[in-house]
Parts: structure tokens; sequence; C-alpha cells
């Protein structure tokens, strides 16, 4: 459904560009993807970093992503939420834990990283 009136300047700093979200399987993350899928029609991409936990695999954790938040997702179409792409990294590791594809993905397509990711390990090292 295209809309009637004038692009906001949100959605035209959003037009044709692709984003990266870390932290996406988090409430925050989850949040975000689901309203820029929503609001901004013509988002390229929204790559989300998700890492592979315990036995769990990152794709696994997109595919529950998806599933588990049917709720917050089921009023997009199948077009919408094929913009979302998952990527294999962890933002605790040097370089993201990025394979080069990956990174060469990111590099040459994300115009606008949100960086959600949190690490609940409260005897972390500051350093």
């Amino acid at each position: 459904m295209s809309k009637a009136y004038n692009q906001s300047p949100i959605e035209e700093f959003f037009k044709d560009k692709s984003v990266l979200i870390t932290g996406a399987t988090g409430l925050v993350g989850k949040v975000l993807a689901f309203k820029i899928l929503l609001s901004i029609e013509n988002v390229k991409n929204v790559y989300l970093l998700i890492r592979d936990k315990n036995s769990t695999t990152f794709k696994e954790r997109f595919v529950d992503l998806i599933t588990k938040s049917r709720d917050l997702f089921t009023n997009l179409n199948k077009q919408t939420i094929e913009k979302l792409v998952p990527i294999n990294g962890d933002t605790s590791f040097v370089g993201l834990g990025l394979n080069e594809k990956d990174r060469n993905t990111l590099i040459n397509n994300v115009s606008i990283v949100f960086h959600s990711a949190a690490d609940i390990t409260f005897e972390a090292d500051l350093k």
C-alpha cells in the first residue's frame, strides 16, 4: 500500500539504504527492526547481527526471532520480512567476528548502524 502523502524526512533519509542492527534478538533490536520495516517502505535491507549461542546457530536464532515474535511480525508481508538479513557475528570479538564475505557485504551496503547489543555479564572486565 503506497502512501498518498509526501514522505517524512525520516522516510526520505532511509529510502534505498540498508541498516545494520546489533543486538537484534534482544527486545530493543527486535522492536527496532519491526518499526523500520513497518514504517519505511523503501528501506533496502535490515541486516541483523546475530551470534551463535550455546548449541543454537545464528540462523536458528533468526528463525526463532521471526516465529516466536509472530505477534510482532504478523502485520508484515513476506516481501517485507525478506528484507531481514541475518549476519553471523558477535560484538565481543574483534571485527565483530565477521567472516570476510559478510564483512564486505556490510561495508558495501550498510549506511546506518544501530548498536543495541549488550553484555549482561556483570563481572565483565571494563577494559
